[in-house]
This record gives C-alpha cells, structure tokens and sequence, in this order.
C-alpha cells in the first residue's frame, strides 16, 4: 500500500481535488445558449430539436439526466474533466519521462478558467471529445509496451471518438502525419505502413458510419446535412471582426501562461520534437476551424478547447525549470518579492472604476482602444455557456505585454533567465487565480449566475407572470422558464438579426439579465423603458431587470 501514498501520488490527488472543488463551485451555474438545446433533446422538453452528432454525448447526457436530474447536467463534463486530468497526467509523464513535469501539467491544466470552463460546458468540445483524444493518444504511445493490451484500447478509443464528433478525423490524421515523420528515415520504413495506419482509420471511421446509419437512418442523414452545411473557402462572406474578437477571447482564456509556451517550443528543436504530434494537432484544428470551413459566425470559443491540453501539456515542459531552480532562500525571497509586487499591481489595477461597455454595436470599443484607453470591461461569454463574466481591459494588457516581454527576455538574456521566467510564472498564476474567482465568484464585477438565478426564480415564482409571457434577452436561462411554462422567446441585440418587431408587438414581460450590456441609446432599450420595472436585482456592475409590458395598449398594425 506504500506505494500509492508516495509524494508524487499525493501531489497529484491534491491537484485533483483542487479541480474537482473548482469545479463543483460552477456545477449548479444557469443553463444557457445552446446549452437548453442539449437539455430539451435529454428530458424530450425540445419537440423539434436535433442532435446533429453521432449518439455518444446525448446518450451520456441522457445517463447523467436519468442520474442526477436534468438540472445538473454539469456534472458529466464535469467528471470528465477529471477523467481528461488523469489521461494528460499520463501522457505528459510518458513523453517526458518526468514525474514532476507532469504533476506540472496536470496543474496547469486544473488551474485554469478555460478548462473550468470547458468542463462546466454542456457540449461536447470541452471535455468529451478531448477524452477521447487523450485516451486513443495514451494508448498510441503505450501500445510497444503492450501490444496485447493498449492496441484494443487504442481502437476502442478511436471508435468512441468517432461516436461523439465527426470532427475526431482531426485528431486521426495528425496522428498519422506524426507517424510518418517519426518514421520516414529507418532503414526498414515502407509506405504501406502509414497505408496501414490511413487504412485502419477509414475502416473505423466506415464501420462507424455504416452502423450509425443502420441503427438510426433519419438522424444519420441530418448529420450529414448538417456537416454540409459550413461554407469552405468562401471567403469574402466571413465575419473576419467577429472570428477575430472570438479567437482574442479564448486565448485569453487560455491565459498567457499556456499560450506563450508553445511559441517557445517551437523556436526549440528538441521540444518541437517531443511535442511534434500536439504541434501537428493544434495545426490542424486552427486551420480547420478558420480557413476550410466557416465558424466565423458560430461560438468559437467552444471549439477552441482543443488548444487547452496540448498547451498544458507543452508548457509543463517549457516552465518546468522555474521549479527546479527554487534550491535556496535567495530564489524564495525573489518569488515573495515578485509576487507582493505583482500581486499589488493587480489589485490596483482591478480597483479602478471602469466603463461598461455595449457588446454590439462594438463601434465603442474602437472608439476606446484608438485612443488607448483600456477603461473597460470585457463580457467574457462563449456563447453556449456557461453564462460569462467581466473582467478589467487594462488587466488583460498589461500582464499579457509584460509575460511576453518577459518570454522574448528569456529567450535572448541568458544572465536574467532566472528572473524573468519567475516573473512568468508567478504573473502567470496571479492572471489565472484572478480569472477564476471572477468566473466561479463574481468578486470584482459582479455575479452572472448568481444575479440570473434570483431574477429567474422571482419570474418562475410570481403568480401574477403567466404561462408563455417572458421574453429573454441573450436567450438566458430559457429551460428554467420553459419548464416553469412561462418561456415566450428570445432577443438579442447582435445588428445580424433584427427583433424590434418583436418588442414593439410583445405585450407580456421581459426578463433582462444586462449581460453583456444593452446600449442604452438602443431602439431595443427604449422600447423595454415603455414599460414599468418590478423588480431589480443587483450587484457591483451586475444588473437585471423584469419589465411588465402587458398592460402596453395594443400596437397598431
């Protein structure tokens, strides 16, 4: 039993319990978005809704419905994050050959609100789809140590992924060009090798197909139609301002502290070597989801997951020396002195009073950055959930400039090496402790969640507010008010879609949780303040509104 209670073994259950209580603290958070979709196709509330995926994640949904309660659907990313955290612990060590590289990654991974926020998701890019792509990579990399036991695994991984995205063709295919440029120069190398492999793959993939039409034809062709509906390399029609702002925002989430490192990496031979495969994978997932098809208009942010275990994985490797170099007093009191500082700079920086600003139209933000005044706030939402924070403009700046000075310092100024990647990490961990109290608390701005469960508990619990007469802006918390029956539809303020008719008509109330802020100079506003508030909820710059709008006389047609 010693064995199991060694120092390396009790570091990395301490750093699964760190993820699983994190988790737990965002677990019961609001559906939102796309997310409703997922729980109407579970509980059958969605008459008309599709699944447009193979079965595996609606089916696990459906177990941790039946399980737990349709209203903590949370808790199946959830575990398998956990389950993502242990195979990524794996595969680090077996790439690395070091234990405490990757006790790193595996905290790097667990510390950080991307991934909190890819395990809270009701979807399937956040933790379901990378388990399998952990799991069939583990198993690829075992499979000389025993062939009899992880090549079943590894095949049984790959057809799991195949059974919860098409896009896992991704992942095959960046496994097969590292195969081949691992293999090209020995001696006895032959092309009918990566045949084999390219084999192996298309006959999964069509063993797959093949069953999943036979056992549920209707839904296998919806899936198809679905997948044909990306446009590719059209690309005059794309929202590049939007693709753009999407992509900053979930680096962002990725923090400095895993996305600086991969550069680094690949400025290394011998890194860009160990980590070829990650390399290869994030390649291809950039470049399927910004060149061949269009998402320019979809949430991005969700499919943009992909980047978080391979960076972790990376920059395990990459800040591991900062570790290895804490041996005396000396190096203790420069990380104290380091983080006092840095620490302090950030609460000052987060003191400031800041401009809430509209999400559409963004013209306000050009307006702010052109004369460089970072006095705002962004709404960090990835659209499908979970529902989102703000956070400080000039934060995000200022440690971002200053981690990748420091990374372009370490790189060049071998004397300051030390130094500069102890401001690296230390800046690093302060960026993700503050986003994920702000993510899970709402400590500095404001509460999200916290303000859309109470405005929706009052509208769900007021007898006066009957049944199909709420309207929600930002589509939030709709299966709370379509299970309580009093759900009517949705608006948004996106200049893409047009719902002014919508609120000129509507004679019922309007539930507003001003996340992210309606311009108060809107059509949209100015319509709603015909209309008399009954209730308020607030906290710090969290706001949200009920508006009675039923006793409006009729619109004239």
């Amino acid at each position: 039993m010693n064995k199991w209670f060694n120092k390396n073994n009790i570091i990395f259950g301490a750093i699964i319990v760190v993820m699983a209580v994190l988790l737990f603290q965002g677990v019961h958070q609001i559906y939102h978005q796309d997310e409703y979709t997922w729980v109407g196709l579970v509980d059958h509330s969605d008459k008309i809704g599709w699944d447009v995926h193979p079965p595996v994640a609606l089916s696990l949904l459906k177990v941790t419905g039946y399980l737990f309660g349709y209203g903590n659907l949370r808790v199946l990313p959830a575990f398998f994050a956990i389950l993502n955290l242990i195979l990524l612990y794996f595969v680090s060590k077996k790439l690395s050959a070091n234990k405490s590289v990757a006790l790193l990654a595996g905290f790097l991974f667990a510390f950080n609100v991307y991934s909190l926020i890819a395990g809270l998701q009701i979807d399937i890019d956040g933790a379901i789809l990378p388990f399998f792509v952990l799991a069939s990579y583990n198993a690829y990399l075992r499979i000389s140590d025993n062939k009899r036991l992880w090549f079943p695994i590894f095949i049984l991984s790959l057809i799991g992924g195949f059974l919860t995205k098409l896009s896992f063709i991704l992942f095959v295919g960046a496994l097969i060009v590292d195969y081949y440029l691992a293999h090209k120069h020995e001696n006895h190398f032959q092309l009918k090798k990566i045949a084999s492999l390219s084999g192996l793959a298309l006959v999964l993939f069509g063993f797959v197909a093949l069953a999943f039409n036979f056992f549920s034809p209707d839904k296998f062709s919806h899936v198809l139609t679905y997948a044909g509906g990306f446009k590719s390399f059209d690309f005059r029609s794309r929202a590049y301002l939007d693709l753009g702002f999407k992509i900053l925002k979930s680096f962002v989430w990725l923090s400095p502290l895993l996305f600086l490192p991969v550069f680094y990496a690949l400025a290394k031979p011998d890194l860009r070597h160990r980590y070829r495969f990650w390399l290869i994978y994030l390649l291809f997932n950039f470049t399927f989801y910004t060149v061949l098809f269009d998402f320019s208009k979809l949430t991005i942010e969700r499919y943009f997951m992909f980047t978080i275990a391979p960076a972790a994985i990376i920059a395990a490797e990459v800040l591991y020396p900062f570790f290895t170099n804490l041996k005396n007093k000396k190096s203790y009191l420069s990380v104290a002195t380091i983080s006092i500082i840095l620490t302090g700079i950030a609460t000052l920086v987060l003191s400031f009073k800041y401009q809430i600003l509209p999400l559409d139209p963004k013209i306000a933000y050009f307006h702010y950055l052109k004369s460089f005044n970072l006095r705002f706030l962004i709404p960090f939402t990835g659209g499908s959930g979970p529902i989102g924070f703000y956070f400080s403009a000039m934060f995000i700046f200022w440690f971002w400039a200053l981690m990748f000075l420091a990374f372009v310092g370490y790189l060049f100024w071998r004397k300051k090496q030390n130094l500069l990647l102890t401001i690296i990490v230390v800046a690093g961990l302060i960026y993700n402790t503050l986003f994920i109290i702000e993510f899970l608390r709402g400590s500095f701005y404001g509460s999200v969640p916290n303000i859309a469960r109470q405005t929706v508990d009052y509208v769900n619990t007021d007898p006066d507010i009957k049944l199909n007469q709420v309207i929600t802006y930002y589509n939030i918390a709709p299966w709370d008010l379509k299970v309580s029956g009093k759900y009517a539809s949705r608006f948004y303020t996106a200049p893409t879609r047009d719902y002014s008719a919508t609120l000129t008509n509507s004679r019922g109330y309007y539930m507003i949780v001003d996340f992210p802020a309606i311009s108060k100079d809107s059509l949209y506003w100015h319509l709603l303040q015909r209309c008399p508030i009954i209730k308020q909820f607030d906290d710090k710059d969290i706001h949200s509104y009920v508006f009675d709008c039923h006793r409006l006389p009729a619109s004239k047609k």
